[in-house]
């Protein structure tokens, strides 16, 4: 009897594992997963106990491209699974370049869609300790329907599209500025560029790769947005 008792005590689970500690870091990947189409708070019970997240800063202002006051970031630390977010910041998302390294406090914020884009609402310059700066980010060069069929794997990531060109119809002379109809050979998508931006006046090129931030309109569909004029590597300027 005394035996069989140790057994089943030996053998009982305990909810606590000896030695584990509670990660105070959460993965964009679960970050987002929280998000089930209506507005949520984060808290530590929703973040399995997390209260921050650690990413790298993609967003890049200079060349006047990416929406207004948006700080863009992301990680890969679920497993590798690079995802991204986008934290409207007002003017001080601008004081961030590519490559800044960032601690953000996150638990009682909002994750938020707004036309089309998951955000993470609420966060302010307080809530955002940079611990680096020059990291190297390679962005993940994917093909167009890849991001067409999955946006919510894209969204809010730099990416490359390779040996992409214009939607023929276009007149010679044409522009980047507005929302402009590429092809790599995979699938249609939209490369969207500002009035404003720095290159906007630039005639479109025959074939180009682009880098740039994935975004989403009103309707969900995917947008590629480079961030400057050195986002865009042009292969051939006409056709041959």
């Amino acid at each position: 009897m005394f035996l069989s008792a140790g057994i089943f005590c030996g053998c009982e689970k305990s909810g606590n594992y000896p030695g584990g500690k509670v990660s105070p870091y959460i993965a964009l990947f679960d970050l987002r997963n929280i998000y089930k189409g209506q507005d949520v708070t984060l808290t530590t019970e929703n973040m399995f106990g997390a209260d921050k997240i650690s990413a790298v800063v993609i967003s890049d202002h200079s060349g006047s491209n990416l929406p207004a006051g948006a700080l863009v970031v992301q990680d890969g630390r679920r497993l590798g699974q690079l995802r991204g977010i986008t934290i409207p910041l007002g003017n001080e998302a601008a004081s961030y370049v590519p490559g800044d390294s960032v601690i953000i406090n996150v638990a009682g914020k909002v994750l938020k869609k707004e036309n089309g884009l998951l955000q993470l609402t609420g966060i302010t310059s307080k809530d955002i300790n940079k611990v680096a700066s020059g990291i190297v980010i390679a962005p993940s060069i994917v093909k167009s329907n890849n991001i067409v069929d999955h946006p919510e794997n894209y969204e809010s990531t730099l990416i490359t599209l390779t040996r992409v060109g214009f939607d023929p119809s276009y007149p010679a002379g044409s522009t980047y500025a507005g929302d402009r109809k590429i092809n790599d050979g995979f699938a249609d998508m939209t490369l969207h560029t500002e009035a404003n931006a720095t290159f906007a006046n630039k005639v479109l090129p025959y074939l180009s790769n682009f880098t740039g931030i994935v975004f989403r309109n009103a309707d969900g569909k995917p947008l590629l947005t480079p961030r400057k004029e050195n986002d865009i590597t042009v292969l051939s300027a006409t056709a041959p």
